[in-house]
């Protein structure tokens, strides 16, 4: 190991020291005459000096020889790694790794090599977990909030069945558009969590405030949905199309991150409007229905239970 780096500072050179001259540091670099560099003859002839005071060519002691070999080593795990780093011309990390699984698929490795992803895709994949922990939260705190508002444990699941319509209509969107899932795409679904519901609650509480002038539920739904169609559609409206320019990727260099965010957004406000106008009077009668029978169920328990002597 000496005499190899020997042989590197008698090539190279070696910072010897520091001269100032005007006032700026100057390394002064020691080093051989270069006649080593010449040629291989030449680099074995090199005099190497030894402990006791002489000198020995260096090829008396050392295979000088050209050979290919990496200027860094790295190891993991206390094996050697070798780390091949790119980055993908259009941002989609997602479709590069597919396309380096399918290349490693039909690619047979020598006897004790591995190869395995890192880097981004790899951290993306992890943070998947934490952000569908993130959306479970999300769209807990919403049902509370809601349970809050409307003083009912029941009135928010009505509301909140619009939701795995409208993530199930913003995922889909994704490869209709020619895009695939990533964080930004999730983080999108959890802004929707309390979102989506926003045309719901309009909707149901009107109903509701209708029943609680005395008509009854078919009256208020009849009612209801004619005069909240106009509210529903001009906020949902208002927020699709100040997400088109995201959407169209005009957002400068986040175009590709910011673009999903948009599709993801509006696919699932679009898919959840519509059904909200279709379907939630029909969620809300069946769920008032087995509301319903589900007290005079406790009303037959408890009027048996009183008759017995």
């Amino acid at each position: 190991m000496r005499k190899c780096k020997y042989t590197y500072n008698n090539s190279s050179g070696t910072t010897a020291t520091t001269v100032t001259i005007d006032n700026k540091e100057v390394d002064v670099v020691v080093r051989g005459d270069g006649r080593a560099e010449e040629s291989l003859d030449a680099l074995r002839s090199m005099a190497i000096s030894t402990p006791t005071g002489g000198s020995v060519p260096l090829g008396s002691i050392a295979d000088v020889s050209v050979v290919m070999s990496p200027q860094t080593i790295t190891r993991y795990n206390q094996s050697r790694q070798v780390t091949i780093s790119g980055d993908a011309a259009d941002g989609d990390t997602s479709a590069m790794a597919k396309s380096i699984r399918a290349i490693l698929a039909g690619y047979t490795l020598p006897g004790g090599y591995t190869a395995e992803l890192a880097g981004g895709y790899t951290e993306m994949m992890e943070n998947f977990s934490d952000l569908g922990l993130a959306l479970i939260v999300s769209v807990g705190l919403v049902y509370f909030v809601l349970a809050s508002q409307f003083e009912s444990f029941v009135m928010p699941v009505i509301i909140m069945m619009i939701l795995p319509i409208a993530f199930a209509g913003a995922l889909f969107a994704l490869p209709l558009t020619g895009k695939d899932l990533s964080m930004i795409s999730l983080v999108s679904l959890i802004m929707l969590a309390g979102t989506v519901v926003n045309a719901s609650i309009v909707l149901v509480d009107y109903i509701k405030q209708r029943r609680d002038r005395g008509e009854t539920r078919e009256e208020a739904i009849l009612h209801a949905c004619p005069l909240r169609i106009r509210p529903v559609l001009m906020t949902t409206l208002t927020t699709i199309l100040a997400l088109v320019p995201t959407a169209l990727g005009m957002t400068g260099k986040m175009n590709e991150m910011m673009s999903d965010m948009g599709t993801t957004m509006i696919a699932g406000m679009l898919v959840s409007t519509v059904i909200t106008l279709l379907f939630t009077p029909v969620y809300y009668c069946v769920i008032d229905d087995l509301t319903h029978r589900r007290e005079r169920r406790k009303a037959k328990k408890l009027a048996a239970a009183q008759s017995k002597p």
